[in-house]
């Protein structure tokens, strides 16, 4: 579990205190390749920090996933539409691999940023990185065509290509495997 308080402490530094009783708060689990993290319709409310592994979050859309965004070791995640409007999502989000995750729940964040001013600023930039690389995932999709994507994608998560299946990779970049095995092809 060092890894989460590790990765807390490179984003905005916490008190010896703050991290012993952040310790006692978070909980790990493994979940196996393929196994929802997080259902449709399922209300989130926690904050997950990925220790080993890799997790996508997806939905359906005309019986068709889309994959909004990828999770590998040393990311934090989370449900960020159910997580900030304590409500369920359409969204879910899966094991790639079998994945080893650390997580606070809701009630903790906000107990212990109520309580520590260290915390909240904590808090604050983790949610303003989520938010942020939310809407830059949606302004890649509106701005850029399938093979700019493909190239972006390439240059920023070159490790993933051996992760994740070609279905996935064309889930990402919202077209069918045939555009995408015409893309490879150039």
């Amino acid at each position: 579990m060092g890894s989460f308080i590790n990765r807390c402490n490179f984003i905005s530094p916490l008190s010896e205190q703050i991290c012993s009783e952040l310790q006692f708060l978070l909980k790990t689990k493994v979940i196996k390749k393929g196994e929802l993290i997080s259902k449709q319709n399922q209300t989130n409310m926690s904050l997950y920090y990925v220790e080993s592994g890799l997790v996508k979050h997806f939905y359906y859309r005309n019986n068709r996933p889309l994959i909004l965004q990828f999770f590998k070791e040393n990311s934090f995640f989370l449900i960020l539409d159910s997580f900030l409007s304590n409500k369920p999502s359409e969204f879910m989000t899966t094991a790639i691999e079998t994945t080893r995750v650390s997580y606070l729940e809701y009630q903790n964040i906000e107990k212990l940023a109520s309580k520590y001013h260290q915390f909240e600023t904590l808090y604050r930039k983790i949610m303003s990185r989520a938010t942020l690389g939310t809407y830059n995932r949606f302004k890649d999709i509106f701005e850029h065509d399938a093979t700019s994507r493909y190239d972006k994608f390439l240059v920023k998560n070159p490790e993933l290509m051996q992760r994740i299946s070609l279905g996935d990779l064309a889930a990402y970049l919202g077209i069918s495997q045939v555009s995408l095995s015409r893309i490879r092809a150039k």
